[in-house]
């Protein structure tokens, strides 16, 4: 049997809600919604921006709670789509408003068994295509690593022929559309996973919980494919891909541009500072090869895993964005990025991908150097670092070697060994693809690279 709850939030701010238009594609409006979730009461919290940078809380998002909030706008409708409680044996459930205040709930949708053993089901996200289909990505545990104390998922995805039957027909997601993704061989354990149409073409992001660490630093990556819901591949010389510590992608296209969106949940890899989000830009023509830049997004508020979306002028009006956007900075001057504290962060196996450690040797597979981030040596490693990515945009690398360290960066044949100084400090200058162009010891002397 249908049902459908409707319900509004105790104390909001006040809309004037008319009766949406037959529809027609509206004009993108100038602002950028995000909605993220609180940490410490699940609340959905609303924000506003103009040029992705600098966020402000906006409002509540009515009553909704839960953690990994996905928003999608579609119809001149707003669609929420929350994972079940574990207790309930469902999977997920959908949300529809007009104007972020009054709600209507769907039936929870069990498209999948939770089982007894391994019952969790992470992150579900929704995504409308233009056509109105609709697909909702989430990870299901299929095991728990004895040795990394960790638990495994694997990927999947449910579909229905129109998201607007959900609440005007009563219409479910059901378990014969739902199926597990088949991806490539190295996606042992993805999870976070987001899929937006760009260029034609179905990008998804995830986060590769695969890689054994004995820390956070999992990587994000890039799979890109013909159709929505089979055969990605991965985009192999994705830059983002060396950042570790984020999770909670959310992928963002705004005029010509593409923005990549994560919660810095460690705060350890790029010294974010207050922030916990950070934004890679690119132009839409080179989300796979960069380069990127990345700003480390402006909020008073702690903003938790979450989506970011486009609404159009229709939406904006209807809920009177301006009066509130008027008192209000929604854009940074120039995008400047924000005040970061610059730190030492030693260029140990822990902060990076499969490091290969023989004795006093450590191998970085790849280095992502962070903005005004000062790297050491620790005391008498050798440090061989194979490749440099650049997702920060950053335009020097600064190493200090310690007593008895060594350095080496894959394509030089400088072999940096036994500093001076306790301290020497060597400065590398790179270009936007990370390759280094020239660099400078402590004196202030200038070498040139021998390849």
């Amino acid at each position: 049997m249908r049902r459908i709850k409707k319900f509004m939030a105790a104390s909001m701010l006040a809309f004037s809600v008319t009766a949406a238009p037959a529809f027609t594609q509206a004009a993108d409006s100038e602002y950028i919604l995000g909605s993220f979730y609180s940490n410490e009461d699940t609340s959905i919290n609303c924000y506003l921006s103009k040029d992705g940078i600098h966020m402000e809380r906006w409002i509540p998002m009515g009553e909704l709670t839960g953690r990994d909030v996905s928003c999608q706008y579609y119809n001149q409708k707003f669609y929420v789509c929350l994972v079940e409680p574990e207790e309930t044996g469902n999977t997920f459930k959908l949300y529809r408003s007009a104007d972020l205040k009054n709600w209507e709930e769907s039936e929870p949708q069990k498209v999948v068994e939770r089982g007894d053993k391994f019952t969790a089901i992470v992150a579900p996200d929704l995504f409308i295509d233009t056509n109105g289909k609709a697909y909702v990505y989430f990870s299901k545990q299929k095991g728990y690593n004895q040795k990394t104390e960790e638990r495994i998922f694997d990927i999947w995805v449910s579909t229905i022929s129109n998201i607007e039957d959900i609440f005007d027909k009563g219409t479910h997601f059901e378990s014969e559309n739902t199926k597990k993704m088949q991806l490539p061989a190295t996606s042992e354990n993805y999870i976070d996973a987001q899929v937006r149409k760009i260029n034609d073409e179905y990008y998804m992001v995830v986060k590769n919980e695969a890689t054994i660490t004995n820390g956070d630093n999992k990587s994000p990556l890039l799979l890109k494919s013909d159709y929505p819901d089979k055969d990605f591949e991965e985009v192999n010389n994705w830059p983002l891909k060396s950042i570790r510590g984020y999770e909670g992608f959310s992928i963002l296209e705004k005029n010509g541009k593409v923005y990549f969106y994560a919660e810095n949940y460690t705060g350890d890899y790029d010294n974010a500072g207050t922030s916990n989000h950070t934004v890679w830009v690119t132009e839409k023509d080179k989300i796979e090869q960069g380069p990127y830049k990345a700003y480390y997004v402006e909020s008073e508020y702690p903003m938790r895993h979450g989506s970011v979306i486009m609404i159009d002028d229709y939406a904006a009006k209807n809920m009177k964005i301006d009066e509130f956007a008027n008192n209000r900075q929604l854009a940074i001057d120039n995008s400047k990025k924000s005040e970061k504290r610059a730190e030492t962060v030693k260029l140990s196996k822990d902060n990076f991908e499969n490091p290969v450690a023989k004795g006093s040797a450590i191998a970085i597979e790849n280095f992502a150097p962070a903005s005004d981030v000062q790297y050491t040596v620790p005391v008498k490693k050798n440090v061989v670092i194979k490749n440099i990515t650049n997702p920060y945009g950053v335009d020097k690398i600064e190493v200090y070697l310690t007593d008895g360290g060594s350095l080496k960066i894959a394509d030089l044949r400088t072999f940096y060994k036994e500093p001076k100084s306790e301290d020497e400090k060597i400065t590398f200058y790179i270009d936007s693809k990370g390759k280094v162009l020239k660099w400078m010891d402590s004196d202030g002397r200038k070498y040139t690279i021998e390849r």
